[in-house]
């Protein structure tokens, strides 16, 4: 199974590699040919293999020799990796309704990536992607507690959860009109925090995303090469938080409680 998730996940990474770049330009992302950045020429199948084919060709174009960048394989790699780490971390065995929700997780963490890279690279958050992963999350929830033992317990604390994330972002989005965060990051709020399931986790999303931020940015603030009034993208952080707090949210929670006030 760690086999076949690295090999989906790379292929995958693959994929989002292309997919937000025709996104961003407005091209055909379904029957769209890769092409190189530099010269454009239709890349083949052995230019197409992830992370062997940037290796091999030292992370250059096989035509034109111009460089290719590095966000290519590590994405392929990120995905790979990200896609064995639910596997292993996966509490329960994954049979029944586990399967769907597992394979609902590796489609969030397919859109999330794609939010990460499209973030970093022009500090937006698409709507195509972040509307259908909100309504997946949804369905999965609906269904778990309607046709399922979830019931309105599940329903619950999947609104407080996005009340903990969403909701706070959003009063954060309308007191500073929006100069502190754009309304993506509200709306990717809204995803982490019905993932979150508890208003408590929903907040430790807000709380850790700030602190990744901080430790993201602090050596480029100590070598001067950031400044604090330098606008950054917030959603990759808020994602490495969701994830985090899907996870081990409950852990850290425990933790807090425990070591912290008591």
């Amino acid at each position: 199974m760690i086999i076949v998730l690295l090999i989906f996940g790379l292929v995958f990474g693959s994929f989002l590699t292309a997919f937000v770049d025709r996104l961003h330009d407005g091209r055909d992302w379904i029957n769209g040919r890769s092409e190189c950045d530099s010269c454009h020429k239709e890349l083949k199948a052995q230019d197409l293999v992830p992370v062997f084919s940037w290796l091999i060709n030292f992370g250059r174009c096989r035509q034109c020799h111009k460089h290719i960048s590095w966000r290519y394989p590590l994405t392929e790699l990120a995905v790979a990796g990200l896609f064995t780490a639910c596997y292993l971390l996966w509490p329960v065995p994954i049979v029944g309704f586990e399967i769907v929700k597992f394979v609902w997780l590796l489609i969030t963490i397919v859109g999330l990536t794609a939010i990460s890279i499209y973030d970093l690279r022009w500090m937006i958050i698409p709507n195509t992607i972040i509307y259908p992963l909100i309504v997946l999350a949804v369905g999965v929830v609906g269904y778990e507690a309607i046709f399922l033992d979830g019931g309105p317990e599940l329903v619950r604390s999947a609104v407080l959860g996005l009340l903990g994330c969403g909701g706070i972002l959003y009063g954060i989005f309308q007191v500073s009109k929006g100069k502190w965060i754009g309304g993506g990051d509200v709306k990717l709020g809204f995803l982490l925090g019905i993932m979150a399931l508890s208003f408590m986790r929903g907040l430790l999303v807000i709380l850790l995303s700030s602190f990744v931020g901080l430790v993201a940015i602090a050596p480029m603030l100590f070598a001067h090469k950031f400044s604090l009034k330098a606008k950054i993208p917030f959603g990759p952080f808020l994602i490495i938080a969701g994830l985090i707090v899907y996870f081990f949210g409950q852990q850290l929670l425990d933790w807090y409680m425990n070591v912290l006030v008591v």
